[in-house]
């Protein structure tokens, strides 16, 4: 793991200017490669910056926009960690926006927001090579680069009818709020600049260059840009923030603190950090499994290490070690947990609890006809466990009958986190990487998406989660094995979908119309969401109820060419019978 992270320095600086109050707010989380190595959430959320401008008409704005910063800056390092940027800073800004509006419309300002809490707001996060720049009103962020500047937001202001502007667009002002983003890529030596309308609108572009060119790493820098548009008689509060990039994040592997050897196999009786292994559970090319004992608090555990040869690869070695800081993240009865280590590990392995019970693969075994409802309640278990993960912005890519254990209870629990795809991480890799996309999971139950190199979303998981239900009420496949082999678009739409009905098993028509729906080559014409496919499953959409039973030339076409020609011997024979007795 390299500590070394996007490092920059800031300056910032906000005054009343002529006027009593100060209305703006602005505020920082910042860090640099001295950041100790466990605070894991820093590191996969970014450093941020934001600035709040009140407005003139309002007495109280002051209120909002300290309220929106400082949320801000709290409640986004609270979002999970595998949440992507943009998802994490919208949720906030969103929920802040809202906060604001129910107290204006609570309150004497229900009917004149401009005089209520209202503010605009811009924030920068800058996470792995990237700039993220959320927007509302008339601030404005500007980036330095060489001798360029560029303008990256817009002024949210309107025209009057009297011809003068007016701000259109700020928190508080109405429940749904506008988010202008952008995302640009950093270079080092690159500098942001953010400023409030008190500043950009009286410091001219070559004389902000001049300051930026000769201060870029002065703590006071953005003090003197704030004191040249006060010398250009603004009258207006002023508020600056200036980050210049000094140097570029290395790709961090965020899910240890510190690089540790591998353990590779292990042995019956041996020890290790705590635990003692107990016996073998599962060997793959992979990885390999065991269970074993906690000795401080006689619990039974899973430990999981990884196989020699992948041990080489550094990116097997980071999904590998991305497994237990998943599981520790999600908190879900139908999601494989991780328990809290008691001591510090010598080595890198994982630790799962321990469930007892047996896979799925091997209770169809035991049970190769499961009923409907069998089914149903299967795969309505695994469903909540997928829209737990995918709440956590995790698509598992792996379902499948060796993935879910179920205990004696009937209770199910997805394992094997190790192929998940997070995007909150992938945002940490440059945007200058080119990344071929490689399905992990078991191609007879991975998503069309995959093989056409896509980065598969929650639709990805539906459909192997489907794929699930329908192998479970047929030991069949719905594409056959064709989906792996039909790596372009063209090949993928010529696939056409085979019926889950069979004379061995009572399924429903309706039944097969759903599956036939969520096994959709293209993921726009599947369900919308897991819940809905699961809620069909047990209620049948009226327009497949209306499809009638399947024709018995599609559901038994040998049964269907047998009848028509015995049929046809019975009229031949009526016909000689008949031409014979005239």
């Amino acid at each position: 793991m390299t500590d070394k992270i996007t490092c920059l320095s800031y300056s910032q600086f906000s005054t009343a200017g002529t006027k009593a109050i100060n209305q703006d707010t602005c505020g920082s989380v910042t860090f640099c490669s001295n950041t100790p190595a466990h605070d894991l959430t820093q590191r996969l959320k970014g450093q941020s910056f934001a600035l709040s401008d009140g407005i003139s008409s309002s007495a109280v704005s002051q209120v909002a926009s300290d309220l929106a910063v400082k949320s801000f800056l709290s409640h986004y390092y609270r979002t999970p960690d595998t949440w992507t940027v943009i998802q994490s800073a919208t949720t906030v800004i969103r929920t802040i926006n809202a906060s604001l509006y129910r107290k204006n419309q609570q309150g004497p300002y229900c009917y004149s927001p401009d005089r209520g809490y209202v503010c605009t707001f811009t924030a920068v996060i800058v996470k792995g090579n990237t700039a993220h720049i959320f927007h509302v009103g008339d601030a404005c962020v500007g980036i330095f680069r060489r001798d360029n500047y560029d303008v990256v937001t817009s002024a949210h202001r309107t025209v009057g009818e009297s011809g003068g502007s007016y701000l259109a667009n700020a928190l508080g002002f109405k429940a749904n709020i506008d988010i202008e983003y952008h995302k640009v890529p950093l270079n080092a030596e690159d500098t942001l600049v953010m400023m409030t309308d008190g500043v950009h609108e009286h410091v001219p572009t070559h004389r902000l260059g001049k300051l930026v060119l000769n201060n870029a790493e002065k703590e006071d820098l953005a003090k003197t840009i704030v004191q040249t548009a006060i010398d250009n008689n603004s009258d207006d509060n002023l508020t600056c923030q200036t980050l210049h990039i000094k140097s570029l994040a290395s790709i961090p592997n965020a899910y240890h603190e510190t690089p540790l050897p591998l353990a590779h196999t292990l042995s019956e009786g041996q020890g290790l950090d705590g635990y003692i292994i107990e016996r073998p559970l599962y060997q793959s090319a992979r990885s390999y499994v065991y269970q074993a004992l906690d000795t401080h608090t006689q619990q039974r555990v899973v430990i999981k290490t990884l196989s020699t040869d992948l041990a080489q690869q550094q990116e097997q070695v980071n999904l590998f070690t991305l497994e237990e800081w998943l599981a520790r993240r999600i908190n879900s009865p139908y999601v494989v947990t991780s328990p809290k280590r008691n001591a510090p590990p010598t080595k890198q392995y994982s630790v799962f609890e321990f469930i007892e019970g047996q896979t799925l693969a091997q209770w169809l075994i035991d049970n190769p006809t499961p009923t409907v409802s069998q089914v149903r309640d299967i795969i309505e278990q695994i469903g909540k466990g997928l829209n737990a993960l995918h709440r956590e912005g995790i698509i598992h890519q792996d379902i499948r009958p060796e993935n879910i254990i179920i205990g004696s209870s009937g209770k199910c629990t997805i394992i094997d986190l190790g192929a998940a795809y997070v995007a909150g991480i992938n945002e940490l890799k440059p945007q200058t990487d080119s990344v071929e996309i490689t399905p992990f999971g078991t191609a007879l139950f991975s998503a069309p998406e995959y093989f056409l190199g896509d980065i598969g979303g929650d639709s990805a998981d539906l459909f192997s989660l489907a794929v699930l239900a329908y192998y479970m009420l047929s030991g069949r496949y719905p594409y056959g094995t064709q989906i792996a082999k039909a790596r372009t678009l063209s090949a993928q739409q010529k696939l056409r979908y085979q019926s889950v009905l069979s004379p061995k098993r009572e399924v429903p028509p309706w039944i097969d119309a759903t599956l036939k729906r969520a096994l959709q080559v293209n993921p726009n014409k599947r369900f919308n969401a897991l819940s809905e496919f699961i809620y069909h499953l047990h209620h049948p959409m009226p327009s497949f109820l209306n499809q009638g039973r399947v024709p018995l030339m599609e559901k038994h076409p040998t049964r269907f060419w047998q009848g028509v020609s015995a049929l046809l011997v019975l009229i031949n024979c009526a016909l000689f019978i008949l031409l014979n007795t005239q």
